[in-house]
């Protein structure tokens, strides 16, 4: 029987909620005994994320966890979907800097974009979720 999300796509651009979705990925991981495959996306050539994928290996090393970590150019949820075709992963993890209710979420939402556009499992981590434990996420199954 093949492990739940044994290949997590940890979706990053450095944003608040960016940093909480990558502590959640860390947890699913050491829950899981998963891979990470952390996508850093951003709009030009930079070294913006040298401080956080420093963190993300530190942290990752300190659980005994295995991580790979990819750097591509473009648009932040575009590029998840695009990427996301490349491989076989069994859960995204991404952020929500959502401003819509509930309702409308799902109308207007990138994030329901990738929801929409693949076939994993998506979890998606909002800024104010840092102190939610991992029993409280709602993870969006399409085609189930």
């Amino acid at each position: 029987m093949e492990k739940a999300f044994n290949k997590i796509l940890l979706a990053f651009d450095n944003r608040k909620a960016s940093k909480v979705a990558l502590q959640k990925a860390c947890d699913f991981a050491v829950i899981f005994d998963s891979r990470i495959t952390a996508i850093f996306v951003s709009n030009e050539v930079t070294d913006e994320f040298k401080d956080s994928k420093k963190y993300l290996e530190d942290l990752a090393r300190s659980k005994g966890l295995s991580i790979t970590n990819i750097d591509v150019r473009g648009s932040f949820y575009d590029e998840i979907v695009r990427f996301h075709k490349t491989a076989n992963y069994s859960l995204i993890i991404l952020r929500t800097q959502s401003k819509y209710s509930w309702a409308s979420f799902w109308k207007k939402s990138k994030v329901f974009k990738v929801i929409d556009s693949t076939t994993s499992p998506v979890l998606s981590v909002h800024a104010k979720s840092e102190g939610l434990r991992l029993e409280k996420y709602l993870i969006a199954f399409r085609g189930l």
